[in-house]
């Protein structure tokens, strides 16, 4: 429960712009100073509901991050992302990308998530890209996946008691 963490550093907040920021800061007590500047909250930093680090009261936890979730609530994602990243380089933080923002997000193109091909059919597309990469045995795309039913008739051929009459029975039937 994202309401109820005792760290309040180590939690995702929802921004104006209805886009997410995660805080992945476990020292919280070595980040809070600077963090509530950055925040433009600096009457936080010694506020006794954050004034002990490693917090027990869910009631506390509960407050701290309804308070957090009114500031980020202030401001659209992007200048959050921008005020966190200006403010210190010790702070951990990141958007939390929709299925949409993958194929543009720097660190997906950077590692090749995704990646260019020319299909047969539709001509230059993009396409996931292999999860993994290896040095001595490097993955490339080298043929487009087949179409629904593309190898129907070869595999059955291979299989005992399939021949050509037998698949054409199959067809009249609507079973291939």
């Amino acid at each position: 429960d994202r309401s109820a963490a005792g760290n309040p550093l180590y939690n995702h907040y929802r921004c104006a712009d209805d886009r997410w920021i995660v805080l992945s800061m476990p020292q919280a007590a070595r980040h809070w100073p600077a963090f509530c500047r950055a925040i433009g909250r600096a009457d936080l930093e010694h506020d006794p509901l954050f004034v002990e680090i490693l917090w027990n009261s869910s009631v506390e936890a509960r407050a701290r991050v309804a308070l957090l979730d009114e500031v980020f609530a202030s401001r659209p994602a992007h200048e959050w992302l921008q005020i966190l990243g200006e403010a210190s380089p010790d702070f951990l933080f990141s958007p939390v990308n929709s299925v949409d923002d993958l194929p543009n997000d720097p660190q997906v193109r950077a590692n090749d998530y995704v990646v260019g091909f020319d299909h047969p059919q539709y001509g230059p597309i993009e396409m996931t890209g292999f999860p993994v990469g290896l040095s001595e045995t490097p993955c490339t795309i080298r043929e487009a996946a087949p179409e629904f039913g593309q190898h129907t008739e070869e595999i059955l051929l291979e299989l005992p008691g399939y021949d050509w009459e037998r698949l054409a029975e199959l067809r009249r039937l609507e079973v291939i």
